[in-house]
């Protein structure tokens, strides 16, 4: 018994240093408003949303990123279930972040902005006009370099990023998870819009599941793209007004008994922007 006590205490001590570790490394790349973030020109991107309203241009990852990857990984386990909820177990934090387009990259830095999430009636039939508050991240992950960099990633090539324009930007980290009998589908489930100007979904982690293929029409309903994503980062982006959307349900694989499916996600919004009502 003794020597069970010891490492199981040894290997307690290890997780809590290997987890210092990891959010002194994020902690410290968290900047100020004044935070850059280079950024090289995706011209791909950029013409994929001007000409069909999406893209599906591989995110490029670095150290930063993967790592800021592997943190969201973790912080998914942890993140509180989505009470407004019934189609399913879902689990949903929520993050502001403010960012700028500046030349050769964009500015972005944490918010400290904590009103509650609404969505208009239009887009959610199912919760849209109720205000909806979700715990945030911690601001070392939120505010990674990695996260930034993902962020200013997208920024830089939307249509509308000129000189000097500013986003909020909401995100979100959300985990479906499933069991025998019991699948996890959208708010709203089927075909829809979110009622944001432009979004940008990456995958962080899936396991065990099947399901939660994403597939995308114009606004005539013709379908254009069908896909499922299965390598962190992988990762869609798509202009609200011009598309619509679904996933289709999360569900477990034969023979298992739970499974998750884990996003990242980015509403961006430019500054002034506001949904059609």
């Amino acid at each position: 018994m003794g020597c069970v006590g010891y490492n199981l205490r040894a290997r307690m001590a290890l997780a809590v240093l290997v987890g210092d570790a990891i959010v002194k490394h994020l902690s410290g790349a968290i900047m100020d408003r004044d935070s850059f973030i280079p950024v090289a020109t995706n011209a791909r991107s950029r013409s994929d949303l001007v000409e069909r309203g999406f893209s599906r241009q591989p995110l490029r990852v670095d150290e930063d990123i993967a790592r800021s990857l592997e943190a969201l990984s973790h912080a998914a386990w942890s993140v509180p279930k989505d009470k407004y909820y019934d189609g399913g177990d879902r689990y949903r934090s929520l993050n502001r972040v403010r960012a700028e387009i500046v030349e050769g990259g964009v500015k972005v830095w944490l918010s400290e902005e904590s009103t509650p999430y609404v969505q208009l009636k239009k887009y959610n039939t199912t919760i849209g006009g109720q205000p909806r508050e979700y715990a945030p991240l911690p601001p070392a992950i939120a505010g990674s370099t990695g996260v930034r960099k993902m962020i200013a990633h997208h920024l830089h090539y939307l249509p509308l990023s000129t000189l000097g324009m500013k986003y909020l930007v909401n995100v979100h980290l959300i985990r479906f998870t499933a069991a025998p009998g019991r699948p996890c589908d959208t708010s709203p489930p089927g075909f829809h819009k979110d009622g944001e100007k432009y979004i940008a979904t990456h995958l962080v982690g899936r396991c065990g599941a099947q399901g939660g293929e994403v597939v995308i029409t114009d606004n005539d309903k013709q379908e254009m793209d069908r896909f499922t994503m299965r390598e962190s980062g992988e990762c869609y982006v798509f202009d609200d007004d011009r598309i619509w959307h679904m996933l289709t349900p999360v569900a477990v694989l034969e023979g298992n008994q739970y499974a998750y499916r884990d996003t990242l996600a980015f509403d961006m919004l430019p500054e002034g922007w506001e949904p059609v009502k």
